[in-house]
């Protein structure tokens, strides 16, 4: 059960627990009357209570909206854009050559976050090397990336191979006019001559990166399926609601610095009556490209607002069959025209974030809407005495909504023991008149009485430990006219009960 999530079960737990809280007894003998409860109760008393947190929002005119927001971070860059290995071969010792990459991957800088450079060569100088490397393409701000050593032939025996690496963390990379330029001198050091390298590589096997700029090809990716739940509505049993105005607004915000087009393979209403239904909208079956931030904006996001609504889909008649969840699930594409000359950037904390938020305001009609829900309610004591008795509620209802009601009072098996009408749902509450707008007029004022037999007291009073509150709802005529719900809408309820005592 949830309690906090629900209106029906706060305004009839109001109504009936009341009676639970070992009342003071009135001795106006030969009968006993209980006052049960004399409160107000505004839609504003009833949502403080609730804990609905941020789904009910409340405009300035005291109109209620209810708004469901889940948001599902997308794949990082990592994953959505990564440098493939690459190496270049070292064959003059000065030597300007294209750039080491696919045709769909044209990279013009590299920010190295974390990784190395490999070099290894072959040389048959049994003397001692000097050997210098100068990389024009990796800088580290203004200074060219140098490396010097002098090399010892290990073992006397030729050809050697050499093998080290280069820390190039916080370097950049840069890949001017599409090449890479590297050069390096190696001499003899007893009688310095030069000395011819071969096999020489600079091998780039994995680059990890904290931006990087070009054109970055066109990855995909695809994100799990998400569910954004209605809790609201969870216990929605039957009947219809027909909401005027829903929304589903998909929010997306792109660090990214390039196009990407994201597409829902998934967007489906999780339904009471209908199973998961699809909700099909028009100008979103080719996907949508996401607004990005240029390079002059790296750092910053771009946001894409997608409104799904009653002009573009059928979300009005797949929210009648009782929403209960929405179920989406999205993929992606990167430079979705392919466009070799377009130059983006992506950083090491770009990301797609995509909030789905649902908006219902509380506007529609509603026809037999029926809600049931359970709670504990021990009458097993000593509190009503032995005898016959009568309920007398009276309901002075500020609501739009005519509220037929039906208690069932259950044993510890969870089987019935009776009902407080025996007649069936009896009609507690009157609707409040509504104007052309929609706004409740004035209060309507309903007198309810409801009599137990001594035997139907004495079995509540031994069996019952439980009760069922089942409520049919409409709007006003029957639900032919759309209503609104205000905040400061109010329901005033006073109950007594009235107990004849038997007498041994």
């Amino acid at each position: 059960m949830n309690q906090k999530n629900n209106f029906f079960t706060l305004l009839l737990s109001a109504m009936i627990l009341g009676s639970c809280q070992n009342p003071e007894v009135t001795d106006i003998s030969p009968e006993f009357a209980i006052p049960l409860i004399n409160s107000s109760l505004s839609i504003q008393d009833l949502l403080d209570g609730s804990n609905t947190g941020d789904v009910v929002q409340i405009g300035g005119d005291n109109f209620i909206t209810l708004t469901y927001q889940k948001e599902v971070i997308s794949t990082d860059t990592i994953v959505l854009v990564e440098i493939p290995p690459f190496f270049v071969p070292q064959i003059l010792p000065t030597q300007t050559v294209p750039t080491p990459f696919p045709p769909n991957f044209r990279v013009e800088k590299i920010t190295v976050k974390n990784s190395k450079l490999y070099l290894s060569f072959e040389s048959n100088n049994v003397n001692n090397i000097t050997f210098n490397l100068n990389i024009p393409s990796i800088k580290l701000g203004n200074n060219q990336l140098t490396y010097a050593r002098t090399i010892t032939n290990p073992t006397g025996t030729i050809p050697f191979t050499f093998e080290d690496s280069i820390d190039i963390s916080g370097y950049n990379i840069i890949f001017q006019n599409q090449t890479f330029t590297s050069e390096y001198t190696a001499t003899d050091a007893v009688t310095n001559l030069p000395v011819i390298l071969s096999n020489y590589i600079l091998n780039f096997p994995k680059v990890d990166f904290s931006y990087i700029e070009g054109y970055l090809g066109q990855d995909v990716f695809v994100l799990p399926t998400e569910e954004l739940l209605l809790g609201f509505f969870e216990q929605w049993k039957s009947g219809s609601v027909t909401f005027t105005e829903p929304k589903i607004r998909l929010r997306f915000d792109n660090s990214y610095g390039f196009p990407l087009r994201v597409s829902f393979d998934t967007l489906q209403a999780i339904t009471r009556d209908g199973g998961n239904i699809d909700l099909v909208t028009n100008g979103f079956g080719n996907g949508r490209v996401l607004n990005y931030p240029t390079l002059s904006e790296v750092g910053a996001e771009e946001r894409t607002n997608v409104t799904i609504d009653k002009d573009n889909s059928n979300i009005v008649n797949v929210l009648e069959q009782v929403p209960y969840g929405l179920k989406y699930q999205f993929s992606g594409q990167a430079n979705p025209t392919g466009d070799p000359n377009f130059i983006g950037f992506a950083t090491d904390a770009s990301k797609i974030v995509l909030a789905v938020i649902a908006e219902l305001p509380m506007e529609g009609a509603v026809q037999d809407f029926t809600l049931v829900d359970t709670f504990n309610l021990d009458l097993t004591t000593d509190n009503i005495p032995e005898g016959e008795a009568e309920f007398k509620i009276i309901a002075t209802n500020g609501f739009p909504l005519e509220i037929n009601l039906q208690c069932y009072f259950l044993d510890a098996f969870g089987q019935v023991v009776d009902s407080m009408f025996l007649d069936g749902n009896s009609n507690l509450m009157e609707a409040a008149p509504v104007d052309s707008d929609g706004r409740v007029t004035n209060s309507v004022q309903t007198i309810t009485f409801a009599g137990f037999t001594r035997e139907r007291v004495n079995k509540i009073r031994k069996d019952v430990t439980q009760i069922i509150l089942q409520g049919r709802f409409n709007s006003t005529d029957n639900g032919s006219i759309n209503i609104k719900l205000y905040a400061d809408y109010e329901v005033q309820i006073q109950i007594g009960v009235k107990i004849k005592p038997f007498f041994k």
